[in-house]
């Protein structure tokens, strides 16, 4: 594999670049690493090119921007996800000039691929009485319902994010008498806050740990095979 051609380029990107020297959360390579995954896929069905013959001056503006349209009219992308997945390319491609300033007039215009720009819609609530009857529909008597309880109840009081709510573990949850309760939650970007926890929640969650123990390295959330 020659030192700057495409495939050792990408790897270099993933291994060193992104793990190593930039240490970027596990989400952010995954999302990177789907991006080039289909990219290959794009090239291959539509370039008739294989990923082993792929070189740097295919990763052009024209071919990212055909990429582009394939993600929103072929895979029905959004245009969030298109973006994502130009600024994985546009990561990579400024890796790629320092690492090989011969490509930087291809480099230049992928650089200049613009971002599409998104409809800011206004956020959707529930009000106290719509919450409260998601919360009386959950079934009591049994596991699964306690469960869904104490997760609608925790997305009320925090405002997580689902992600963030099915990564809880165990030892994330501070549960004090004197009304102190709080969640500790390490976010996207690898940014840790803590968010107070209700009286209401504390009682959930108190009555779901004494259920199903409190070993602290448990998920708090399991599915009913677990």
């Amino acid at each position: 594999m020659q030192k700057n051609s495409f495939q050792s380029l990408l790897q270099r990107f993933f291994l060193e670049r992104l793990m190593k020297q930039q240490n970027v959360s596990p989400c952010t390579v995954s999302s990177y690493r789907d991006t080039f995954r289909i990219f290959l896929h794009f090239m291959k069905e539509n370039k008739h090119c294989a990923s082993s013959k792929i070189t740097i001056e295919m990763l052009n503006a024209e071919n990212v921007i055909e990429f582009l349209n394939y993600l929103e009219l072929t895979r029905k992308n959004s245009i969030k996800t298109r973006n994502n997945r130009l600024a994985a390319i546009h990561s990579f491609v400024e890796y790629v000039s320092y690492q090989a300033p011969e490509y930087l007039g291809i480099i230049q215009r992928v650089r200049n691929v613009p971002f599409k720009k998104t409809q800011i819609k206004a956020v959707a609530y529930l009000i106290k009485g719509e919450v409260e009857a998601i919360l009386d529909a959950c079934d009591v008597n049994c596991w699964l319902g306690r469960r869904d309880l104490m997760m609608i109840a925790i997305l009320y009081n925090t405002g997580v994010r689902v992600s963030e709510l099915a990564s809880i573990q165990k030892h994330q949850i501070s549960l004090n008498r004197n009304g102190t309760s709080s969640l500790r939650i390490l976010g996207k970007g690898r940014k840790e806050r803590t968010i107070p926890i209700w009286k209401s929640t504390q009682q959930y969650i108190a009555e779901f740990l004494k259920e199903t123990g409190s070993n602290d390295e448990d998920y708090l959330f399991s599915s009913k095979y677990g």
